[in-house]
């Protein structure tokens, strides 16, 4: 697959007026860009948050969630697993999640699927 993007993907967020005001003049008088500026305090706190709640940590979490949903679901239209796996699969990529995640997350559901059987 051909990255078109150069590994980067848009993420937008609504900033508080006073905020982006601040940030706009900030980095017009300094010559910087707002990208700069907020990727640079993202990965501040990934690398902070990161020690705490590691990426395996996530998955697990995701998957727990995503299975939940999954059994509130499949009562109400009986939805079955496959079916509910791939929409989770489109719903991850969709907001960025690798793929990698993606394949480590579904697994932990099947898995957990499995056990609960």
């Amino acid at each position: 697959m051909v990255n078109i993007n150069g590994g980067k993907k848009f993420t937008g967020a609504h900033l508080p007026l006073p905020l982006n005001s601040y940030l706009s003049m900030w980095t017009m008088a300094m010559g910087a860009s707002k990208t700069t500026i907020i990727v640079d305090q993202l990965e501040r706190w990934k690398s902070t948050i990161q020690k705490a709640v590691p990426t395996q940590e996530l998955e697990k979490m995701l998957a727990q969630k995503a299975l939940e949903g999954f059994y509130t679901l499949s009562k109400k239209d009986k939805r079955t697993l496959p079916i509910f796996i791939m929409g989770l699969q489109k719903e991850l990529i969709n907001k960025g999640v690798s793929a990698n995640s993606v394949v480590v997350i579904t697994k932990l559901i099947r898995d957990e699927a499995k056990k609960g059987k």
